[in-house]
């Protein structure tokens, strides 16, 4: 929560298999988007009714967040900048630590990391 408020961020990713995460970020009503990102199509249908959530199905997990994240706010119509991408154990990396990653995306970004 504090991360949001105080990154400028343009919107937030969050992997889900449930939507529990989206859901929760949901409830402190974020100026930003929520992207949630699910191989559950029911997970999507159920966040259809949380606050700033936005859920996308897609059939696996990318394997490049960066231009996975890119191609979605060029599909959206958001302005490119600062995105949040939290992150945790997944069931391609179930060793992986949860994480808060900060992508700068913009033109002339290239693969700068905040």
């Amino acid at each position: 929560q504090y991360s949001i408020g105080v990154a400028p961020a343009s919107a937030v990713f969050v992997p889900t298999h449930t939507g529990g995460t989206a859901r929760m970020l949901s409830r402190y009503k974020p100026r930003v988007w929520v992207v949630a990102v699910s191989r559950d199509e029911a997970a999507c249908q159920a966040l259809a009714f949380s606050y700033g959530v936005r859920a996308i199905h897609t059939d696996a997990e990318p394997e490049d967040w960066r231009s996975f994240i890119r191609s979605c706010f060029q599909q959206l119509g958001l302005p490119l900048g600062l995105t949040v991408l939290l992150d945790g154990p997944s069931r391609r990396d179930p060793n992986a630590n949860y994480r808060v990653e900060f992508l700068l995306l913009g033109e002339e970004s290239g693969q700068k990391r905040v």
